[in-house]
């Protein structure tokens, strides 16, 4: 059996099973209650995280604040620790990393949330970095702290948290202390910048980096000192200087530096001459103010007074004279370099020597030595001062090739070549003056021909043949007025002849030369006619024509050797009539 219930009953059903406005209002303050609590809850989560991240930050930066107490026996001025991260990184608090110094809810264009104001005074998330209160570590050119403390404030209880240093400096170090020093060639003068609160400074030096003899070399200065020179140091050589200040029960770091003292190298030396004028030339050195030359003549005794070489110094030149030397003489120089302003010296220059060149000998000639073919004279001018001669002959004027040569002691002013030349031959001649082992310049050039000798007549003789006018035993010859130079049977009539032989006799190399003149007269008359003849052999035989009636005839002649350069002179001449 089947119940229908009514329509207006099944609607009255569904109504009655909705919320109520009341409940509904109920759920949702709940709702919001739950998410009030969630959401606080959650805001606080992050406030601790921030808190948990400022504490970790605040550690990494106060380690790093010890070890940098630790290199420099302070710790960084306000002035320093608040620069860019970057910059605290590589030269405040070096190797930090740089978002350790930004706080969560710094500015974010902020690389550094370090500051050095007060987190009371001022609104912001930063961390306080209060110093020791100074000048020196607060003010805007300060250089360090003796102590400090950090500070942040917490997000979730708003309380601020302080970190203190962990050791508080007596006296500033300041990191380096501005040690420098300027070197000179025995001593350094060192300067320093003052330390706050030091009593005094330690200073000390060594010749290595470790300063393994440093303790040996302190010396404690006041705390007014700020600058000593030390003195009694070797030229040429690196000093390592460190200085810390010191108070009553504290000791600031060591700062350090290191310089090398000047020296002065040996110079370079030449030396030359020009005549009596003697010069010295050398290299410039770095760091002298001037030179010193010594000259000497025994090589031995510097200087020496009684050579004329006094020493003498010179402001910058490098280069020097000294005239009016001795010809001949060897003189010794030596030369250094000097830092007159230091009363120092470098060492000497390897000594060099040098002999002053003689003039060159004048008046050179050369003559033959007569009746002696291989030999020849040699004169000339001595030069002052000169120790030897040197004396060559040549048979070539350039005296591409020497023919013989001598060398005289220092007082001669001839020499005579004995042997080894050949007659008739042209020599030039020349000498050198010597200094020692230095030559003059060469002397003008002279020169001479070798006697020939040996020359003389052999025959010089003659005769009439036929003193008979058409005599058939006459030695006929023709008139050479005549044609055909015919005898008489051209009308132009018969001659006799007379006759001179010339002979003779010359060495060998050389040519026999002669000249012969004939003259003729009647018995009465005066000579007359002049026949010349020249020849180069003999024996010659010369015949004159005489005219009609007898005549006399005259002859002379005259001979000579004739070498290869040029005639040697007359050595025969002679007169003969018939």
């Amino acid at each position: 059996m089947t119940t229908q219930i009514p329509r207006n009953h099944q609607r009255v059903r569904r109504y009655n099973s909705a919320f109520t406005i009341v409940e509904i209002l109920v759920v949702i303050a709940i709702v919001g209650i739950l998410a009030t609590l969630t959401l606080i809850g959650f805001s606080r989560f992050q406030a601790e995280s921030r808190d948990t991240q400022r504490s970790a930050k605040a550690t990494v930066i106060t380690e790093a604040l010890e070890k940098y107490y630790d290199q420099n026996g302070e710790y960084p001025s306000c002035a320093d620790i608040t620069k860019e991260g970057d910059v605290v990184k590589s030269s405040v608090l070096e190797g930090i990393d740089t978002a350790s110094l930004k706080t969560p809810q710094g500015s974010a264009s902020d690389t550094n949330s370090i500051e050095c104001q007060s987190l009371t005074s001022i609104a912001g998330d930063f961390f306080e970095y209060e110093g020791d209160g100074t000048a020196t570590c607060e003010g805007p050119t300060g250089t360090g702290c003796l102590e400090y403390t950090l500070r942040y404030r917490e997000d979730s209880t708003g309380e601020i948290k302080s970190i203190t240093s962990r050791r508080v400096a007596k006296i500033a170090s300041s990191g380096p202390m501005g040690l420098t020093g300027t070197p000179s060639f025995t001593q350094v003068s060192l300067t320093w910048n003052a330390v706050p609160n030091a009593t005094g400074y330690y200073l000390e030096r060594d010749t290595n980096a470790s300063y393994t003899n440093g303790l040996a070399n302190r010396i404690t200065l006041s705390s007014s000192t700020l600058g000593t020179t030390i003195s009694s140091l070797s030229a040429g050589t690196t000093y390592y200087f460190r200085i810390k200040p010191i108070a009553q029960s504290s000791e600031g770091v060591w700062t350090t530096f290191s310089t090398t003292t000047l020296t002065l190298s040996a110079p370079s030396l030449t030396l030359s001459a020009s005549g009596t004028t003697l010069t010295a030339d050398w290299n410039a050195i770095t760091n002298a103010s001037g030179y010193e030359i010594q000259c000497s003549t025994n090589g031995s005794t510097w200087p020496l007074p009684s050579s004329g070489c006094a020493n003498t110094t010179t402001s910058s030149s490098t280069v020097t004279s000294f005239s009016g030397r001795t010809p001949g003489e060897t003189y010794s120089v030596r030369v250094r370099a000097v830092h007159t302003p230091s009363s120092y010296s470098g060492p000497w220059s390897t000594v060099q020597t040098q002999i002053i060149e003689v003039s060159a000998p004048t008046g050179v000639s050369c003559s033959q030595v007569s009746g002696q073919a291989s030999r020849m004279n040699v004169n000339w001018t001595a030069s002052s001062g000169a120790s030897s001669y040197l004396v060559q002959l040549s048979t070539s004027s350039t005296f591409s090739s020497i023919a013989a040569s001598a060398t005289p002691g220092s007082s001669a002013t001839s020499h005579q070549f004995t042997s080894g030349l050949d007659a008739g031959t042209r020599y030039y001649c020349r000498v050198y003056a010597y200094a020692g082992s230095v030559p003059s310049d060469a002397s003008n050039v002279g020169n001479a021909i070798t006697w020939i000798g040996g020359g003389y007549f052999t025959t010089f003789s003659g005769g009439s043949p036929s003193g008979v006018r058409h005599s058939s035993a006459g030695n006929w010859v023709g008139d050479p007025g005549c044609p055909n130079y015919s005898y008489w049977s051209d009308g132009c009539g018969n001659y006799y002849h007379e006759y001179v032989t010339v002979n003779g006799w010359c060495p060998a190399g050389s040519s026999f030369r002669y000249n012969l003149h004939a003259y003729y007269r009647n018995a009465s008359g005066s000579w007359t006619g002049d026949h010349k003849y020249t020849g180069t052999v003999g024996p010659a035989t010369w015949y004159t024509i005489n005219a009609y009636s007898p005549y006399y005839s005259a002859f002379d002649a005259t001979a000579w050797c004739d070498g290869p350069q040029a005639d040697s002179g007359t050595f025969g001449s002679g007169t003969v009539m018939y």
